[in-house]
């Protein structure tokens, strides 16, 4: 045998003893329900080898000569979608109400046109959105506290449920700063809430307080929770994988890749980030265990979805929306900025340490640019007036 077979051999024994590494390295995370800590490749790793609910798909080519795409299937037009905080939730509403407004779809909406949110903290209730008595509604994307028999029976059979997940020490860290405002370290700030017997919906777990899942002290009633909950939606995706998150959601809803063209929203400025020490770490890991078993029973399902899609198809779509965002965002934005040098008042962020941006003054008046870069109070006003006109 010559060196490069060899070569090849050892490369080949290699991979299948790294599969079978997986496999093993699997049902140990997963016991303790920390997959999403280790490192990316390994968890794709692992994903491949995870056993999957259907065969992969294989691979095509779903563009014409022109650029356009192929498909078979016929664009959902009925989403709900459950916008966690701090989890790049904004950036995806984004996405869909600019696909209800060009569809001429309808909107679940809060009551008020001020807020951004049907009755949060609260658990969702029909009376706290603006009625429509005209029409079925289409798209829910606004802020609630999910509560599943009250939103299965406002929205049409066949609608698709998505939401959004992000790294439970991220959602916190950034929660926390975001919503309170403390200068406090976490370590001060957790210790502070032990000791109140109300909280607010950030202080503990704020992703199952999303998702209508309550703290609880029993952990294996807590999981079994979480589980049910899980299979009630048809799609959760991952924030820290965003990339790949947009292209399952533009397939689960057979959208186009302009369907799903963004830009970021409710980013925080990087000078207001900062690194958490090992202790912080561990006592958000521990005081947050409800997020965390979250977190790693979606971070498994999602990387089945990428890995039933395939590998090769991903990869390639990931070219493509990379692709096409950059064609937007030459074609629309001159700059990043913050809320002080945005001179319109309706198009700065609500809070003055998140990022937006400056259109190019030959699009100013381009309904598609405007859109992709309004913030998600003033895009919430104008449905609001919309709908109010289109359904008296």
């Amino acid at each position: 045998m010559s060196v490069v077979g060899m070569r090849n051999t050892k490369r080949a024994i290699a991979f299948i003893l790294l599969v079978l590494l997986g496999g093993v390295v699997v049902n140990l995370f997963d016991n303790i329900r920390h997959i999403h800590r280790l490192p990316a490749p390994l968890r794709r790793l692992i994903a491949v080898s995870l056993p999957l609910d259907a065969d992969a798909d294989d691979y095509a080519d779903d563009y014409d000569a022109d650029g356009g795409e192929l498909s078979s299937c016929s664009p959902q037009k009925t989403v709900f979608f459950l916008k966690t905080h701090k989890c790049a939730s904004s950036t995806l509403q984004n996405i869909l109400m600019r696909y209800g407004l060009n569809h001429n779809l309808s909107f679940v909406l809060p009551r008020s046109r001020y807020h951004n949110n049907a009755g949060f903290p609260n658990y969702f209730d029909r009376k706290f959105i603006l009625p429509n008595e005209a029409s079925n509604f289409h798209i829910f994307c606004h802020h609630c506290r999910y509560r599943h028999d009250a939103i299965r029976e406002l929205m049409p059979n066949g609608t698709v449920f998505l939401s959004i997940v992000r790294n439970p020490i991220d959602v916190f860290e950034s929660a926390v700063r975001y919503f309170s405002g403390t200068k406090l370290s976490l370590v001060d700030y957790i210790a502070d809430a032990k000791r109140k017997k109300r909280r607010r919906f950030f202080s503990q777990n704020p992703m199952l307080f999303d998702f209508g899942v309550s703290t609880v002290d029993n952990k294996t009633e807590m999981e079994s929770a979480i589980l049910a909950r899980v299979k009630q939606f048809d799609l959760i995706l991952l924030s820290d994988y965003f990339e790949e998150s947009v292209v399952l959601m533009k397939n689960a809803l057979c959208w186009s890749m302009e369907d799903v063209v963004y830009v970021v929203h409710n980013k925080r400025k990087n000078s207001t980030r900062r690194g958490l020490s090992r202790r912080e770490t561990r006592l958000v890991q521990e005081w947050n265990y409800g997020d965390e078993m979250l977190y790693s029973i979606v971070n498994r399902t999602f990387w089945q979805r990428v890995q039933q899609l395939g590998e090769a198809r991903m990869q390639a779509e990931i070219k493509r929306l990379r692709r096409v965002r950059s064609q937007w965002q030459s074609r629309c934005i001159a700059n990043e900025t913050t809320n002080e040098h945005i001179r319109d008042p309706r198009m700065k962020n609500y809070h003055s340490n998140a990022i937006g941006y400056l259109l190019k003054p030959e699009v100013q008046n381009d309904s598609s640019c405007v859109s992709l870069v309004t913030p998600e109070l003033k895009f919430t006003r104008d449905l609001y007036f919309r709908q109010m006109r289109l359904y008296p």
